[in-house]
C-alpha cells in the first residue's frame, strides 16, 4: 500500500515538473528602446495583466505593459493564455478524483473515509493563483489643480515638479532632489493619486506598483520584478515610479521575516542607489504605516523626504464637497454639512456624494437634497466599525478636552506638532529623558483632560480612557521605577490625588484661556504649536 502511494507521488511530481518546464515563460524583457527598434519585425502580439509579448522568426519577447505601446501597433492583439496554471489545476483536479475513488473503496486508508490534504500543497497553490503584478501606466488628465483638500502638500511638491520639467535647472549648480519621496497618511486621503497628478503634470511615464505585487512564492522572483521595473523607468529616462503600500515589501528586516521579502527589499535598496542622481528619476512610496519600516530605506538618498497628508480640515472638506458636487444640483449648504463630517477623507466624501445621487435616482428627481446626503452619510457610517462623525456636542466636549491638554502642554514647555480632536490626529514630539519635574509634568497632562471635564461638565466622559490608564501607568513608573517620588516607593494613589488638585488649580487660574483655545479647536478641528503660540 505504501508502495502505491509513493508510486503516485512520485509520478504526480514528475508530471508537474514536467509541465512547469514545458509552459515556463522563457520570453527575454526588452526596455522601450528595443521595443521602438524591433517593432517593425515583430508578430503574434499578446498581452495579459502584466507583458505585451511578442515573436521575432523563433524568438519570443515582452515588455512591461502600457496603453501608449497598445497605440503603437496596428495589428490584432490576442489575450495569451494562463495555460499553466489551467493544466495544473486540471491536473489537480484528476489527482482529487483519484484520491476520492481509492478512499470510496478504502485502498488508502481502510477505517476512515476522510482524509487532510498537505497544508503546504494548499498553500502553494493559493500563491500560485494569486494575481501578484500591477502593469505600469502612463500619465492620465490628472493635475494637482483637479485635486482639493491638500493645498499644503501641494507647495511641498513644487519644487520636485519644477525639478522633474526642468532638470537642468538644478544640475547646472549640482543640486539635486531626493531620490525618494515617502508619501504617508491614512487611507483614501489621496496619495495614489497625488502621484500620478505629479507624473501627468510633469508630463513623464507613471510606473505604478503595489507593494505586495512583489511577493513571490520563489525566492528571487520579487527581486526580479523589482530590477525589471527600474529597468523600465531608466528607459524612459524621466518618470515617478509609484509603490503604492510599500510597508508589505519594506518592513523592517528580521523579526520573523521570510527570505523572498528580504531579497525584494534588498533589491529595491540596492536599485535606489544604483541610479545616478543625475538621472531625471523620482521614486514616490506610500504608506499608512511608516513606523514599519526598515531603516535603511529612510536614510538620506533613498526616502529622504517623508510628506505627512492628514485628513482634510473643515475648510478642506469644504474644497473636496464642492469638487465632487461641481457640476450636479444641489439645495444645501455645503459649509454647513461639511462641519458635519469630521473624519471623513477624500474618498469618504466621494462615496458619500455618490451614495448620495443613487438615492436621489430612485427617487426619480434631479436634484441632491440635505437629505439624500443625511442618508448616505448615516448608511457609511454605518459600515464602519467607528463612527468617524460626532455630534456637536460631542465636539465641544472633545475640544475642551483637546484645549486642556494644549493649554497645559504649552504652559509646562512639553512640545507637540499639532492637536486634533481626533486623538489618532494629534502629534506629540518624543522625550527620551526626563527631569523629575518634567516626569510630573506629563502625569498632570494624562489628567488635565479628565480634569477639565469634571470642572466643566461635573462627570467623566469615555473619551479620557486612554489617558487615565497613561497617567496609571505613568504614576507607577516615576514611584517604582525611576525613585521620583516625595520618598521612595511612595503610594501612587496620593500621587495621582495631588497631581489632579493641581490640575485643578491651573485650570481655574487659566479659565479664559482654555474657553479660547476650545473656540478655535471646535471652529478648525486642529491646532499646532506655532498657531496656538501665536493665539496666547
Amino acid at each position: 500500500m505504501k508502495k502505491l502511494i509513493l508510486g503516485i507521488s512520485l509520478v504526480g511530481v514528475f508530471l508537474c515538473i514536467v509541465l512547469f518546464i514545458s509552459f515556463k515563460d522563457h520570453s527575454q524583457t526588452v526596455g522601450q528602446k528595443e521595443f521602438d527598434t524591433l517593432i517593425s519585425k515583430a508578430r503574434n502580439f499578446q498581452i495579459d495583466e502584466t507583458y505585451l509579448y511578442f515573436q521575432i522568426g523563433d524568438k519570443n519577447y515582452k515588455i512591461l505593459k502600457s496603453s501608449t505601446l497598445l497605440d503603437k501597433i496596428d495589428t490584432p492583439i490576442t489575450q495569451k493564455s494562463h495555460w499553466l496554471i489551467y493544466t495544473l489545476l486540471a491536473f489537480l483536479l484528476i489527482v482529487a478524483c483519484v484520491v476520492l475513488f481509492l478512499l470510496r473503496h478504502k485502498i488508502f486508508c481502510p477505517r476512515t473515509h476522510t482524509a487532510n490534504p498537505s497544508p503546504h500543497l494548499a498553500k502553494k497553490e493559493t500563491k500560485t493563483s494569486k494575481e501578484l503584478i500591477t502593469p505600469s501606466i502612463t500619465p492620465s488628465s490628472i493635475t494637482l489643480d483637479s485635486l482639493a483638500g491638500i493645498s499644503e502638500v501641494k507647495n511641498d511638491l513644487k519644487e520636485i515638479l519644477d525639478y522633474l520639467k526642468n532638470p537642468s535647472k538644478y544640475q547646472k549648480f549640482r543640486l539635486r532632489m531626493p531620490k525618494g519621496v515617502l508619501l504617508v497618511g491614512p487611507p483614501g486621503v489621496g496619495k495614489t493619486m497625488l502621484a500620478k497628478a505629479m507624473a501627468s503634470e510633469a508630463g513623464v511615464p507613471f510606473f505604478y506598483q503595489s507593494g505586495s505585487s512583489f511577493s513571490q512564492i520563489f525566492v528571487g522572483s520579487g527581486a526580479k520584478r523589482v530590477q525589471e521595473l527600474f529597468s523600465q523607468a531608466k528607459e524612459a529616462q524621466s518618470a515617478i515610479i509609484f509603490i503604492d503600500e510599500i510597508d508589505s515589501v519594506g518592513k523592517e528586516r528580521g523579526n520573523g521575516r521570510n527570505d523572498e521579502r528580504e531579497s525584494t527589499l534588498n533589491q529595491l535598496l540596492t536599485e535606489m542607489d544604483g541610479f545616478a542622481s543625475s538621472s531625471n528619476l523620482i521614486i514616490f512610496g506610500a504608506t499608512n504605516h511608516a513606523s514599519v519600516l526598515d531603516p535603511a530605506l529612510l536614510r538620506s538618498g533613498r526616502f529622504d523626504r517623508k510628506i505627512y497628508i492628514d485628513l482634510p480640515s473643515p475648510k478642506e472638506r469644504e474644497e473636496i464637497f464642492a469638487l465632487y458636487l461641481k457640476n450636479k444640483n444641489y439645495n444645501f449648504s455645503i459649509p454647513k454639512f461639511s462641519s458635519e463630517c469630521l473624519g471623513f477623507s477624500g474618498a469618504m466624501i466621494e462615496s458619500l456624494v455618490n451614495e448620495a445621487g443613487l438615492l436621489m435616482l430612485r427617487e426619480n428627481r434631479e436634484v441632491l437634497e440635505e437629505r439624500d446626503m443625511q442618508k448616505a452619510k448615516t448608511k457609511l457610517t454605518l459600515s464602519l466599525k467607528k463612527s468617524p462623525a460626532p455630534s456637536l456636542e460631542q465636539k465641544k466636549i472633545l475640544s475642551l478636552y483637546q484645549a486642556s491638554k494644549a493649554l497645559y502642554a504649552l504652559k509646562s514647555h512639553i512640545k507637540f506638532v499639532k492637536i486634533s480632536l481626533q486623538e489618532d490626529e494629534s502629534v506629540w514630539e518624543k522625550q527620551d529623558m526626563l527631569s523629575q519635574e518634567q516626569a510630573y509634568n506629563l502625569l498632570r497632562l494624562y489628567l488635565i483632560g479628565y480634569t477639565a471635564l469634571k470642572l466643566h461638565y461635573n462627570q467623566s466622559y469615555t473619551c479620557t480612557q486612554s489617558d487615565l490608564a497613561k497617567a496609571k501607568e505613568w504614576c507607577e513608573k516615576i514611584t517604582l521605577e525611576y525613585g521620583m517620588g516625595e520618598k521612595l516607593f511612595q503610594n501612587d494613589e496620593h500621587l495621582l490625588s495631588q497631581a489632579q488638585k493641581e490640575c485643578q488649580e491651573f485650570l481655574q487660574t487659566y479659565n479664559q484661556e482654555l474657553l479660547l483655545i476650545q473656540e478655535v479647536l471646535l471652529k478648525d478641528e486642529c491646532l499646532s504649536f506655532e498657531k496656538l503660540n501665536a493665539l496666547l
